[in-house]
């Protein structure tokens, strides 16, 4: 494993890599960008990953997600990325919590949850890639009492009635209230490999960026697509006409 990090190490620099060793990041949600996000990490160079997703491996997952395949279907999600990330790296120290982070207001008084709050209050990076915006709320709201941890936060929004499709990244992203009861990100989870990449990319770079500058000035990314956004059976059928945008 001496030459995994030769050549990321050339473009970060040691103190960088040092830190991505020694930070323990704790990813909540391994689906699109949380699943990505985990896979840029280990590449990268990190050690030390906290799992935390209840969800299965699903068919619909295959097309954004390049750590599931049909042999994990029906699986943990976080036991088929930490598979995943241990064939691309051997030796590192990951944890794996089959649980979703709760979202009720008595989270406090919960003692099923409490594996699952202490390893959020207690990393030093955490990135929000669940679905909803209670948990990226409750999440929010259990780190404020953390004076050093950091919180990214990485949403995909694809709207394919109205024409739109977007994503955004936030550090400490301080969800207004108001829109706990909002669906949140992606109406029925739309989306798909290339915006997910590339989000997951931003979120990435964004994370580098304040390691290498803490005093940063990238805290946060929006990419929205707003022009016409043809449905794939329309372009072949050739209804669509030849002044649609491009993007």
């Amino acid at each position: 494993m001496a030459n995994f990090s030769e050549r990321t190490a050339k473009a970060l620099g040691a103190e960088v890599m040092n830190k991505l060793a020694t930070l323990h990041f704790c990813v909540v949600g391994c689906g699109g960008t949380g699943a990505n996000f985990a896979e840029l990490l280990v590449r990268s160079g990190a050690t030390r990953i906290t799992l935390i997703d209840g969800d299965i491996v699903d068919e619909s997952n295959l097309n954004r997600v390049s750590a599931f395949a049909w042999d994990g279907v029906g699986l943990d999600k976080v036991e088929v990325l930490k598979a995943r990330l241990d064939e691309i790296r051997p030796g590192m120290a990951i944890r794996t919590l089959p649980s979703s982070f709760r979202e009720r207001e008595d989270i406090l008084d919960d003692p099923l949850g409490q594996p699952v709050r202490d390893a959020v209050h207690d990393s030093d990076v955490v990135f929000v890639g669940t679905d909803t915006n209670t948990s990226r709320l409750a999440i929010e709201k259990l780190h404020k009492c953390r004076r050093r941890g950091m919180i990214l936060s990485c949403g995909i929004l694809v709207d394919r009635e109205n024409g739109v499709f977007e994503f955004e990244c936030n550090w400490s992203p301080q969800t207004p209230p108001e829109r706990a009861e909002e669906e949140g990100y992606g109406p029925g989870d739309a989306s798909f490999a290339s915006i997910i990449v590339e989000a997951t990319s931003v979120a990435f770079t964004m994370l580098i960026s304040h390691l290498t500058c803490p005093e940063s000035n990238f805290i946060s990314y929006l990419r929205r697509y707003d022009a016409t956004f043809q449905p794939v059976e329309t372009l072949v059928n050739g209804t669509t006409n030849c002044n649609t945008p491009s993007y």
